[in-house]
């Protein structure tokens, strides 16, 4: 089972037998090994700060596990999230909660047949919907991509194939992605440029003129293009 990291705000929680504790703690809750480490940026607090934690799975087209994610509710409002993944193309991909707790494979065309038309089938994980936005005003900005809720920074993939990253966020609390049909966590193919317009991909032909604000796809998603990883977010522990 993969560890479990986090970091604590203030050092003298790493005293020897309180570190022990907490360990302890965490392990019997989380049911996975647990490493802490003093927090050099600030970013995680201590453990009875925490009022619910969830994970996500991330499973890859192939339907091979390929990393996971944990969100971390904090007393304060922010939301520490940490993604673990492997197996994945390196570069950097779009990264996003998403509206649909539902991960699931798509289906490939069906050929014509005399007198039966084919089907142009289905991508893969497009039952997860959505970037997920709770309709809260969070900037003087319109809720669309790069504003909405669920939008993270991009997933960098090194050159063997794995990724670790670990940040915060505070535009949504954690309850809201436990409503009647769920959320899920999506890794996109290709980077995400957070609705920032790359004038190629208006531009057919050399001699267009590109567009000078982004287009209906590019507010929805980014260009991130597909969906290479899902993974459906499951409560963990609820204080």
């Amino acid at each position: 089972m993969e560890p479990i990291m986090f970091a604590v705000k203030h050092p003298t929680i790493l005293k020897r037998g309180v570190r022990e504790n907490i360990t302890r703690g965490l392990r019997a809750r989380f049911g996975a090994p647990v490493l802490l480490a003093a927090s050099l940026v600030g970013l995680i607090a201590p453990a009875d700060a925490w009022t619910l934690a969830a994970e996500a799975r991330l499973h890859g087209t192939n339907e091979h596990h390929v990393g996971v994610v944990r969100l971390i509710q904090l007393g304060s409002g922010e939301i520490i999230v940490q993604a673990r993944v492997h197996g994945l193309p390196a570069g950097f991909h779009g990264f996003h909660v998403h509206t649909v707790g539902e991960c699931v494979r798509g289906t490939p065309p069906t050929q014509d047949v005399p007198g039966v038309p084919g089907t142009p089938g289905t991508p893969d994980f497009v039952s997860a919907g959505g970037h997920f936005d709770t309709g809260r005003t969070l900037t003087a900005q319109p809720h669309t991509h790069q504003n909405h809720s669920g939008d993270f920074p991009v997933l960098l993939v090194t050159a063997d194939e794995t990724a670790n990253a670990i940040f915060s966020t505070d535009r949504f609390d954690l309850a809201d992605l436990f409503d009647s049909d769920g959320s899920a966590i999506i890794v996109h193919a290709a980077p995400d440029n957070y609705a920032n317009i790359p004038s190629s991909r208006y531009a057919s032909k050399p001699t267009e003129t590109p567009a000078t604000v982004p287009d209906e796809i590019t507010q929805r998603t980014g260009d991130s293009g597909d969906r290479i990883a899902c993974g459906v977010i499951k409560k963990l522990i609820d204080r």
